[in-house]
């Protein structure tokens, strides 16, 4: 009986194993903003998730990480990262330009 028993969870039990693997795995950025956002982003903290937060949040705390951690971005860079945060970005953008940096006024 216990070896039945053995026979029929085991199979069982690799399944949800490998079910709830698949969904808690990473996946590949989509876009050129998620890559850039994840690349650039995260070096100092955790990604967030675009739909934590406003628009006009996502732009305070990118204009935040410009001015007061220094963060070096193209003006096309931040673009692109806004575009992903805000659900905006367009299949396949490709954005480059000059690194700018941002005084204490603001961007």
């Amino acid at each position: 009986m216990r070896m039945r028993i053995k026979t029929v969870l085991a199979p069982a039990a690799l399944g949800v194993l490998l079910a709830t693997s698949a969904c808690t795995g990473t996946r590949a950025p989509r876009s050129d903003g998620e890559r850039l956002y994840l690349s650039r982003c995260t070096s100092c903290h955790a990604a967030y998730e675009p739909r934590d937060y406003t628009a006009n949040e996502w732009d305070h705390a990118v204009a935040k990480m410009i001015d007061l951690k220094k963060v070096e971005l193209s003006e096309g860079d931040r673009a692109l990262i806004l575009s992903y945060l805000l659900g905006t970005e367009q299949a396949g953008t490709r954005v480059a330009s000059a690194p700018m940096r941002v005084g204490a006024g603001g961007p």
